[in-house]
């Protein structure tokens, strides 16, 4: 995938077109693929941005109507790096053990100025600046919505907020896996108490996981050089 950033805010999602009405601009007038829009200009970002702050001060006291020993609420953590707003990008690995999660590390370009395209292509040998978060956890689940459905999620006025990590407090999702497990005739309900469940909401992709514990590394590489190092983890 390729993801051509404008660094006067616009940023485009390169695809085929083909013979379909899709609306797009072509880049050099001869070749026959079109840009199309993927909706993150630089001011629909920040009127999303707007609409989740007002969102948020208008769900400031959502809390005092929430019994936060048994609702379930997300809670907002701190998270750096944080991920580019536009197009993080996001790649998830698992073997079993662990997961993996990539993405594309929120940083300015200071050489920019305004007047030319940047193509951020996760198939090229370009280096980007990278974060490979490691989770101690292999139950997760990604894809679900992206920023334009953020509202019709259930713990929208719950606590969530767009483009942020969150702990989700009194998981539904962890009791669901406990009863699931509950039939085990070993079954130990303190193998769970240290277990989280995290939800990150990029752009296009939201991602959760249950997992102890994560770390995060930061790497100026490829997209591929950077999975190849995940692979080599996972099966060493």
């Amino acid at each position: 995938m390729k993801i051509i950033r404008l660094l006067t805010g616009f940023c485009f999602q390169w695809r085929d077109c083909g013979s379909q009405d899709r609306k797009g601009i072509n880049l050099n007038g001869s070749a026959s693929r079109k840009v199309q829009w993927v909706k993150t200009a630089t001011e629909k970002q920040q009127s999303k941005r707007n609409a989740a702050c007002k969102h948020n001060r208008k769900t400031m006291g959502i809390f005092d109507k929430i019994k936060t020993k048994t609702d379930e609420f997300a809670r907002v953590i701190e998270w750096t790096p944080q991920w580019d707003t536009g197009a993080p990008m996001p790649q998830v690995f698992s073997n079993g053990h662990m997961t993996f999660l990539i993405y594309l590390i929120n940083e300015p370009d200071q050489n920019g100025d305004g007047t030319y395209v940047n193509m951020i292509d996760n198939a090229s040998e370009k280096t980007y600046p990278l974060a490979l978060v490691v989770f101690s956890g292999h139950t997760f689940r990604f894809g679900i919505a992206n920023d334009e459905v953020y509202s019709g999620l259930p713990l929208w006025d719950k606590g969530l907020e767009g483009y942020a990590a969150h702990i989700i407090e009194n998981s539904t999702w962890i009791n669901e896996l406990k009863n699931i497990n509950k039939v085990h005739p070993y079954y130990n309900e303190d193998r769970w108490k240290d277990r989280k469940h995290f939800a990150l909401l990029f752009h296009d992709e939201i991602f959760e996981i249950i997992a102890t514990d994560y770390k995060i590394e930061k790497f100026k590489t490829t997209f591929g050089q950077l999975a190849t190092e995940v692979a080599r983890r996972m099966n060493k």
